[in-house]
């Protein structure tokens, strides 16, 4: 299989528990690629994006999208300087190579595997 890019339309986020999310964002690892989405400020527990991050895949990834993962984590940034984990979510490349263009909601977990939310994510690998 050859390489491609992988287009991930971060849509929104509903947070369960957290009651001071103010400004959240997404960050979004593909090995040693990571984009992130703007901060919506003051945008609650629901926030929406419009964010479209691209990421390049490679003919060996794409030969093994069972051995990559996507890395989702949410954010709040109360500050410039500082960034708290709201909670976190991970995603096979493979269940994206293998499925063309797609909608998915991904439950996301606190570090102790807590559940706090989900995030909606259009996903396409071309």
């Amino acid at each position: 299989m050859k390489g491609g890019t992988l287009f991930l339309g971060i849509r929104e986020a509903k947070f369960l528990y957290q009651n001071d999310i103010s400004d959240p964002f997404i960050r979004v690892t593909v090995d040693s690629q990571k984009h992130q989405t703007k901060t919506v400020l003051n945008a609650g527990k629901n926030p929406f994006w419009k964010d479209t991050l691209k990421f390049k895949i490679s003919k060996t990834q794409a030969s093994n999208p069972d051995k990559v993962s996507v890395f989702f984590e949410a954010f709040n940034q109360p500050s410039e300087t500082s960034e708290l984990l709201l909670g976190q979510s991970i995603h096979a490349l493979s269940k994206i190579v293998n499925k063309g263009q797609h909608s998915v909601t991904l439950n996301m977990t606190d570090k102790k595997n807590k559940a706090i939310g989900s995030l909606q994510v259009d996903m396409e690998y071309m």
